[in-house]
């Protein structure tokens, strides 16, 4: 299965049917996102035109845990 997706941001849950209310359950798959861990990596780039090439100018490494 394959589908054409336009750039940018997507949110989206997964469910499951509970068997007895009938109504969408997404806790039970997905969790509490709270007690999530989450890193990030973010590159800062500059784009030197003189050059022409992309230089590395800031790394930095986020993390939610032990907050």
């Amino acid at each position: 299965m394959e589908a054409q997706l336009k750039q940018g941001r997507y949110e989206y849950i997964y469910a499951v049917k509970n068997e007895t209310t009938g109504e969408p359950d997404e806790v039970s798959l997905e969790g509490s996102s709270s007690n999530t861990e989450n890193e990030y990596l973010i590159l800062v780039y500059h784009k030197n035109i003189q050059f022409k090439y992309d230089e590395l100018v800031g790394v930095r490494k986020l993390s939610n845990v032990g907050q």
